[in-house]
């Protein structure tokens, strides 16, 4: 899977920073998705290049992004270990990842949308996926009326590369 900076950072901006948590501290490959989440937060990305699996630490990925830079670099599984020209091999992580797959409709997914009650809180949760995709990437903001979850908020790239998933917020 090719990889950059970029990408790498927009995964880390969801990803938790709850060490505790180490299935959500960390970035998921699944193929050529890449995927990180908060627990209320997820984004997924479609990425070119041989697919990879694997969860690799939140800490080894912010190295990885630093080493990579914006030329980017290829990203290898192999041996329970990820591999990047220029550092040493990665472990892996022995987690299970969430299920992912249940949240994200699929890439190029499009289903209607109708008026839902929004709750105040998810400006700040809609800003965080603004600052990620930024104007560089238009993006369309779907509510409500999800197959899976009428409650729910989906941005997607209008490219369809990417999808970031804003999970139901419990009541206050």
């Amino acid at each position: 899977m090719y990889i950059t900076k970029e990408l790498l950072q927009s995964l880390l901006a969801f990803a938790s920073n709850d060490t505790t948590h180490t299935r959500l501290c960390c970035v998921c490959f699944a193929g050529n998705v890449a995927v990180a989440t908060d627990g209320h937060t997820l984004v997924a990305h479609l990425q070119p290049g041989e697919p990879v699996h694997g969860c690799i630490a939140r800490v080894d990925i912010e190295r990885i992004a630093k080493m990579v830079g914006k030329a980017g670099a290829e990203l290898t599984t192999s041996d329970g270990c990820a591999h990047v020209p220029g550092l040493a091999p990665i472990p892996l992580l022995d987690v299970e990842f969430p299920p992912w797959r249940e949240v994200v409709p699929a890439l190029t997914e499009s289903y209607p949308t109708v008026p839902v009650a929004f709750n105040p809180r998810y400006l700040a949760r809609l800003l965080k996926v603004g600052a990620v995709y930024g104007p560089k990437a238009p993006v369309t903001a779907r509510m409500g009326a999800h197959p899976l979850d009428p409650a729910r908020y989906d941005v997607q790239t209008t490219s369809g590369a990417a999808c970031a998933v804003i999970m139901p917020m419990q009541a206050a």
